[in-house]
């Protein structure tokens, strides 16, 4: 497992506690992976959760679209991979759209 991913499973297992702090900080953590410097003021923007979530979800469908071309697998189980990636991004797209959609009303 290479760095970068054991550090976001840690940030995800951080994350499995009821504190908040806790919260806070798997979030810093995921994304200062995703994003070098990630500021505070992220953590309390629902879009920055948003936006982390369509980056994680288009790199899990890049994950499996190399995985298919490279042949690991078969290709039943790399089919359906690359739908579930799909699928999982096109909820976040329709998460995002929905928090740019929330915040736009408000402000």
């Amino acid at each position: 497992m290479d760095d970068k991913l054991r550090r976001l499973v840690d940030a995800y297992q951080i994350a499995d506690t009821d504190s908040a702090r806790a919260w806070e900080k798997a979030f810093s953590v995921r994304g200062d992976l995703l994003r070098p410097g990630f500021g505070v003021w992220d953590s309390c923007d629902p879009v920055a959760h948003a936006i982390l979530d369509v980056v994680e979800a288009q790199t899990a469908l890049a994950d499996a679209i190399m995985d298919f071309a490279e042949g690991r697998g078969s290709e039943t189980a790399s089919e359906a991979a690359i739908q579930a990636a799909q699928e999982n991004r096109r909820a976040a797209g329709e998460r995002l759209a929905h928090m740019l959609n929330e915040t736009t009303d408000r402000d």
